[in-house]
């Protein structure tokens, strides 16, 4: 195990080594992408779980909260709890 320094709030964070796919699997949950925030370089599918740059502009509406200048999308779900990398 590896005890690093990382910015802002958190003072030190362990960094485990996942061993198998089963150890990434375990902290993994399904997202949801807020189609309301995607750039239009982002065209959402699989009930807004998956997206994929593309070079097509989609034709989304205009609203406030979404990304103008970078390809970002936000997920409707926050997340919480122990960031663990690996298991």
């Amino acid at each position: 195990m590896e005890l690093i320094k990382v910015p802002g709030k958190v003072k030190e964070a362990n960094i485990l080594e996942p061993m198998t796919r089963e150890d990434f699997l375990q902290y993994a949950c399904q997202l949801t992408l807020d189609p309301n925030t995607a750039h239009q370089c982002l065209c959402l599918s699989e009930g807004n779980r998956e997206l994929t740059c593309v070079e097509e502009i989609q034709s989304y509406p205009g609203r406030p909260e979404r990304f103008e200048y970078q390809a970002q999308v936000l997920c409707r779900e926050g997340l919480s709890g122990t960031l663990l990398l690996g298991g």
